[in-house]
């Protein structure tokens, strides 16, 4: 509006129908993931970071929405892809409430927190559970 402050914000109706709900599958994902990576990891350290050839503003963007260790200094692949992933099920929730989230296993390395429960962990830990809470075996 800077450049014409008396004429009134223009609406317009999409004229390319509905977007489709659940359009990303976990492909399009490591895809997306891959490119930008190697679009944004100009040194090629596998993190993004102050080190890349990006002005502070856009590291300091990434960071806030994607930097899932939270030491606001570096981006690696896995929380890009975890937050391309946050991002897909934020935009299904506003625009396909019917659709089902996107779940997918990371095939990038992941930092683990020490103590943390995996998959695996977390599998054991129902089966003991089930075997020893679930007396009628109703599941």
């Amino acid at each position: 509006m800077e450049y014409c402050p008396d004429y009134p914000l223009l609406y317009c109706d999409c004229p390319f129908g509905d977007p489709e709900c659940g359009n990303f599958n976990c492909a399009d994902v490591i895809y997306i993931t891959d490119d930008v990576m190697a679009a944004l990891d100009t040194n090629g350290d596998g993190q993004i970071n102050y080190g890349d050839d990006l002005n502070q503003d856009d590291v300091d963007m990434i960071n806030e929405y994607c930097d899932l260790d939270g030491d606001m200094e570096n981006t690696s692949s896995c929380e890009v892809y975890q937050c391309i992933i946050a991002c897909e099920n934020a935009w299904r929730d506003e625009n396909c409430e019917n659709v089902e989230h996107l779940f997918c296993h990371t095939p990038y390395e992941c930092p683990v927190c020490p103590g943390a429960w995996g998959c695996e962990d977390i599998y054991n830990i129902t089966v003991e559970v089930f075997a020893e809470f679930d007396t009628n075996g109703d599941g």
